[in-house]
């Protein structure tokens, strides 16, 4: 007992002496550690200075000490310079390679695209995918889960090949800022004329955020959109209307009122019409699939198929993820499970695009899963083999890719379906929002090719082309885009990109709206199975004079394909307007030579007009071509009354091929130039080696053919 105090005595003595070291070295002298000062009250002055230092006193009269700047570092020499720029890619290549040995792959280098595509985009070459899932696969992933659930999994299979053309795709999902620039080009202005009239009166006549009246009178997103953006000119104008509620049934003054909006109606998400600045680099989203459709035509880019997407995520090992074959639980390779929080709101939150690089492709393509789901082109159907088929499935759209906000990882593939959307509240259709969802461009070469959906889609005014190749027959199916055979349709294209070689500030890779001109041959426009009234007439005329008698008949428009310009044409030949009767005598003269002419097939007067930028039929009519609307309502003649449209009928030899078809736009000039040619006859049997070459030229205005890129 007494050693045990004897050394607790002699402890604290000891501690000291071994952490000072020998004695020859003096231990080292700490500086006094100063006292917690403590921060003054709220009212309060600062306390003082401590006395026992007083601060030195300052010269009034000395100049203030001036720092001398550091010299600039030496320039270095091209050796130098070489050496130091090999050093930091070796460190980034090991940096990646670091990134990507937790899956046990490595990635192949990246394909060598023949031509440069768009600014932003990946180049993809084309191959036979392996799209869907396997039986094996699929049912270790679902493990025990219930009936209800595995069924929403069973469209992913079977596991099959499916050709997926070269393409170019986005590298980042579509930005605010990218978005916001497509709305700016779109921004209109109303000023109000002196007429009394209410809000709902001025935008029904200003196509207000391509809203159908009563779409207005229930949107109140969209209403509030516009009150904010307008909130200095409507308070200034009516300051006893309580905003902003009261200005949708206010009546609007007399005096001049100028209103902004844009044609179409911003994402919901956005504070007003515009973007919060601190976001353009997210993703945007609260975007239907028709948005994604207009915002893609815009750009010059086409909206990716569900094929494009699975291909550019998964690569040709067909990986179950883009960065690999193993899932990371945090934030390393993408943006889900609710984990990302908005430091504003707490709640969970986007991130800016390409924010994730060890999560990308084998193609170098970001965010392909979480941040937010994408819109694609592509209707829901089963694959080939499924036996799945409903008639839901024709009316919605695939989404992919999962969201930030998606906990369970079985959703979290590519290969994952999502044909859900909100359930029967909220399904995808195309023209349904959601908050997760944003979407992706694609990009085809061939000019012509990515606007083509488009038209055809106006065309059939929401209706899906037949499949147009007879091997997918029996799938009845849409046609993909990729089906419109390249030597059967042609474009001209002026596009608005930036250089590959410069990098896209908030991933705008466009710098303005793409213009095109695009002809479509009839056998991708008719649907040759309806035998309907309201099918498009198919020619049965087997020579050039026998076309020229039918499209006279009683039933006169033969229909030859499809024609888009986004130019306008100013001179053309449109219905001449007759001017009222001037007496009672003159109507009824005017009543009963209609009725005379009633059943017979007769060409309306006509004078020289313009037709304005649209997707169009063409047809033949009185032996003259023709533009008619989606509704098949004449518009014009592209011909005068006096020329016969430049038409013949070649048949093809054994080993010859078709000609192909043509599209030229002559800035110079002003002039547009199209040559369509298409099989005479079509339908089941029908002779296929008798061939029709149509061609014409038409004036166009000279500024709408202004291109700072030229066309192509």
């Amino acid at each position: 007992m007494r050693f045990l105090r004897l050394l607790l005595v002699i402890l604290p003595f000891v501690g000291p002496l071994a952490a000072s070291g020998s004695a020859d070295e003096p231990p080292p002298v700490e500086p006094p550690t100063p006292a917690p000062v403590e921060p003054p009250k709220p009212g309060e002055p600062p306390a003082p200075a401590d006395p026992a230092e007083p601060p030195a006193p300052e010269d009034p009269a000395a100049p203030p000490e001036e720092v001398p700047a550091p010299p600039p570092p030496p320039p270095l020499d091209e050796e130098e310079q070489a050496l130091r720029d090999a050093e930091e890619q070796k460190r980034r290549e090991e940096e990646r390679k670091r990134a990507e040995q937790d899956d046990g792959v490595e990635r192949p280098p990246l394909p060598e695209p023949p031509r440069p595509g768009p600014g932003g985009t990946r180049y993809v070459p084309g191959a036979e995918a392996a799209i869907g899932t396997g039986n094996e696969e699929l049912g270790k992933l679902l493990g025990e889960r219930s009936a209800d659930v595995r069924k929403q999994f069973d469209y992913e299979r079977p596991l099959h090949a499916h050709a997926v053309p070269a393409f170019w795709i986005d590298a980042t999902e579509v930005t605010n800022g990218q978005y916001a620039k497509f709305l700016d080009d779109q921004r209109t202005a109303y000023v109000c004329d002196g007429k009394l009239a209410t809000l709902p009166d001025v935008v029904a006549s200003s196509h207000f955020l391509n809203l159908s009246r009563k779409e207005q009178e229930g949107d109140d997103v969209a209403w509030r959109q516009l009150a904010l953006t307008n909130k200095d000119a409507l308070v200034a104008a009516m300051p006893d209307v309580p905003f902003p509620a009261g200005f949708k049934a206010a009546v609007l003054p007399r005096r001049d009122l100028t209103l902004v909006f844009t044609k179409r109606r911003p994402p919901d998400d956005w504070p007003a019409m515009w973007p919060d600045p601190e976001r353009l680099a997210h993703p945007v989203r609260y975007v239907s699939c028709l948005d994604a459709l207009a915002f893609c035509e815009w750009a010059g880019k086409h909206l990716q198929s569900e094929f494009e997407y699975e291909y550019a995520a998964r690569g040709p090992e067909a990986w179950q993820f883009p960065w690999g074959t193993k899932w990371k639980s945090d934030l390393s390779r993408c943006n889900w499970g609710a984990k990302n929080v908005n430091p504003k709101t707490h709640e969970a939150d986007t991130w800016p695009v390409g924010s994730c690089p060890a999560g990308r492709s084998q193609f170098d393509v970001h965010d392909l899963l979480g941040n937010v789901a994408e819109w694609t082109d592509s209707w829901f159907l089963p694959y080939p083999g499924g036996n799945q088929n409903h008639d839901f499935m024709r009316a919605v759209k695939i989404i992919r890719g999962g969201t930030a906000v998606d906990q369970e990882l079985i959703v979290l593939r590519p290969a994952y379906r999502n044909f859900i959307g909100e359930g029967y509240k909220l399904p995808p259709y195309p023209e349904n929002r959601f908050r997760w969802v944003g979407f992706r461009c694609a990009w085809w070469p061939q000019p012509g090719a990515n606007q083509a959906p488009a038209i055809l889609g106006r065309i059939y005014r929401g209706g899906r082309l037949k499949v147009a190749r007879e091997e997918n027959a029996d799938l009845g199916a849409s046609a993909r885009p990729d089906q419109l055979d390249d030597t059967r349709r042609a474009g001209a294209v002026a596009e608005n990109f930036i250089p590959t070689d410069i990098e896209a500030e908030n991933g705008v890779g466009v710098l303005g709206r793409c213009r095109a001109v695009v002809a479509i041959p009839r056998s991708y426009v008719l649907d040759t199975e309806d035998k309907s009234t309201e099918a498009l007439s198919v020619t049965r005329a087997k020579s050039k004079s026998g076309l020229l008698g039918e499209s006279e008949t009683e039933n006169p428009v033969v229909m030859l394909g499809a024609f888009h310009t986004d130019a306008r044409l100013p001179k053309v030949w449109v219905r001449a307007v007759l001017p009222p009767p001037a007496n009672e005598e003159e109507r009824k003269a005017r009543e009963k030579e209609k009725e005379k002419k009633r059943g017979k097939s007769e060409a309306p007067p006509v004078v020289e007009g313009i037709c304005l930028p649209g997707s169009y039929l063409l047809g033949l009519w009185h032996k003259r071509l023709c533009l008619l609307d989606e509704s098949r309502e004449f518009r014009c003649f592209l011909t005068a009354p006096d020329k016969t449209p430049n038409l013949d009928v070649r048949k093809l030899k054994d080993d010859e091929a078709p000609p192909p078809c043509k599209v030229e736009v002559d800035a110079d000039l002003g002039t547009i130039s199209a040559t369509f040619t298409m099989p005479l006859l079509i339908g089941k049997g029908a002779d296929a080696t008798p061939w029709l070459i149509t061609s014409f030229s038409v004036e166009a205005d000279a500024k709408d053919l202004e291109s700072a890129n030229g066309w192509r």
